[in-house]
């Protein structure tokens, strides 16, 4: 519900935004109104209503916030299925990638890729930041305290590492991640 409300709210804002630009830049409020010129008056009030969108701008962000924090829970989840694996059972070691940690990768892409349709790129860049941020601090726990006692547990681990590295290092700050991550595993 909150992502479509957010989606309609940033709708409503491009249809403002280009009505607005056609109205009073484009004259077409000469054609569609009959008005016979742009005055003051009309700037006042389109000034007026910019002052509402602008006033919404950080409700918006606090939605987006809030959307991120349901996704930072989901990490927990994440966290307790990534404790049950056993790295060093031989089934898990023939596996090529654990499926949380594809899910988890192709939910950050996700993120970025539709919060860069909707904001602008400095926006999406402090967002997805604070997602990295949050990834790191979380998964670097996860990765330490995974129980490995064998090298193939290890490479199986460092299977996932590089998984993670390789398509989150795509978006911008997803190299110093998977980086980290990386040293992280090979330190133990």
């Amino acid at each position: 519900m909150v992502n479509d409300i957010s989606t309609l709210l940033l709708d409503y804002l491009k249809l403002y935004n280009s009505r607005t630009q056609q109205l009073i830049l484009g004259a077409g409020a000469k054609i569609t109104a009959g008005l016979t010129n742009t005055n003051t008056k009309h700037l006042a009030l389109a000034s007026q209503s910019l002052s509402f969108f602008i006033a919404l701008i950080p409700y918006v962000r606090e939605c987006v916030r809030r959307r991120l924090s349901i996704t930072g829970s989901g990490m927990a989840e994440y966290d307790r299925e990534m404790n049950k694996i056993k790295w060093d059972d031989k089934d898990e070691v023939q596996r090529n990638v654990s499926p949380h940690i594809e899910t988890l990768t192709n939910e950050a892409l996700t993120l970025q890729r539709v919060l860069s349709k909707y904001m602008p790129a400095l926006n999406v860049s402090m967002i997805v930041g604070q997602v990295f941020t949050s990834y790191k601090e979380q998964w670097s726990k996860a990765f330490e305290v995974a129980a490995i006692r064998t090298e193939a547990g290890k490479a199986r681990l460092l299977l996932d590492v590089e998984l993670l590295e390789s398509k989150l290092s795509k978006i911008d700050g997803g190299e110093e991640l998977g980086a980290h991550i990386i040293n992280t595993v090979k330190a133990k």
